[in-house]
């Protein structure tokens, strides 16, 4: 069975909600509902999973210049 890629809309809230401050985790932007993304720890490509144990939030700009690194 395939798994998917991108986190669900119930996990984006678990994750949103979860957080204790709600900055990107790699230049530290202050984030809102609006404008955040759901960044794999490890790269999906490399083998991460779709799993709240394996997500952080992150703004658009550093979860796209990261890409599968």
């Amino acid at each position: 069975m395939a798994t998917k890629r991108a986190f669900t809309v119930e996990q984006r809230r678990i994750i949103w909600n979860t957080e204790e401050k709600r900055h990107c985790a790699k230049c530290k932007e202050a984030l809102t509902w609006d404008n955040f993304t759901i960044d794999h720890v490890k790269a999906y490509s490399k083998g991460g999973k779709t799993s709240l144990e394996q997500a952080q939030i992150m703004c658009r700009s550093c979860n796209s210049r990261k890409g599968a690194k």
